[in-house]
């Protein structure tokens, strides 16, 4: 009876093996690979909608100030950062600097004037974002290009671009479907034929339609 005992104490205070050890760890690593996959997929796709937030309210801001003058201040091709920023027209948590701008992608964002296309039009604030060819092609086919209240007239990213003409209410984009499908965004982010890293989006923005 004694014996039976102490086999009975022995057997029940046997720990794990090596192997159910290497079993239940390989499992709690999946769990946790899966749980970085998705947490990361969901913010990568926040900051990709928060972009796109701070692009329209930026927008909106320089068209609502600028917009009953239709001129934008200094010469063509002036840099036009400090200016906005100055007038508290760029988003606060876009604010790097008093001369420099950076989105929730984490890359800095340029603003210049162009000089409206024909005498008496609209000046134009022209916008050139630097992205990875990811976040570029998601970007693209979020961006609300088509919305009056935009006033976008020129979009285009390294390998495409398109004049959108809201007038033409049944092909604004003259063929291209818009906002872009997916094949269409990845060929235009597409980075190899210039070599580097960053895709490049391009908008240009009229102060009035």
């Amino acid at each position: 009876m004694g014996m039976q005992s102490r086999a009975c104490s022995r057997t029940s205070r046997r720990g794990f093996s090596l192997t159910e050890l290497a079993i239940v760890l390989a499992g709690v690593g999946l769990v946790l690979a899966v749980i970085w996959t998705a947490s990361t997929s969901v913010w990568h796709d926040y900051r990709r909608h928060k972009f796109v937030e701070q692009m329209v309210t930026l927008i909106q801001n320089v068209r609502d100030h600028y917009g009953p003058i239709g001129h934008l201040p200094g010469a063509d091709g002036d840099d036009m950062v400090p200016e906005l920023i100055n007038r508290s027209l760029v988003p606060q948590e876009m604010v790097k600097s008093n001369t420099e701008v950076v989105t929730a992608l984490g890359e800095g964002l340029i603003l210049f004037r162009r000089a409206g296309p024909t005498s008496g039009s609209s000046d134009i604030i022209a916008m050139e974002a630097h992205l990875e060819p990811a976040d570029c092609t998601k970007v693209l086919m979020m961006l609300p290009v088509l919305s009056p209240e935009m006033g976008v007239s020129y979009l285009a990213a390294d390998n495409g671009s398109v004049n959108i003409d809201l007038k033409n209410i049944s092909d604004p984009g003259g063929g291209i479907s818009l906002p872009l499908d997916l094949n269409t965004a990845v060929t235009w982010c597409d980075t190899s034929t210039f070599g580097g890293g960053y895709a490049s989006i391009f908008m240009f923005v009229k102060l009035r339609n």
